[in-house]
């Protein structure tokens, strides 16, 4: 667990549920966006929505990744 408590299931739920669900089922597929939560929609074209998600799934790999590392400490990459 991270000292925001935020844990390997609840990160991948979150990226599953939280951030495709809402973008690819509710933004593109329905066009369906939360004006009152997030003002106006600045992702037009499905393009844009999936340019959107690329970044945003590989920055939770990487929260996932630092995670298991506190978890294993095992480390799969080492720059030197």
């Amino acid at each position: 667990m991270l000292p925001s408590r935020w844990h390997c299931l609840g990160l991948v739920q979150h990226l599953t549920l939280d951030v495709q669900r809402f973008w690819f089922r509710a933004v593109v597929a329905l066009a369906w966006w939360p004006h009152d939560l997030f003002g106006d929609p600045h992702l037009h074209t499905p393009r844009d929505v999936l340019l959107h998600v690329i970044p945003e799934t590989a920055c939770h790999a990487g929260h996932l990744d630092a995670a298991r590392e506190l978890i294993d400490g095992r480390r799969w990459l080492v720059l030197t």
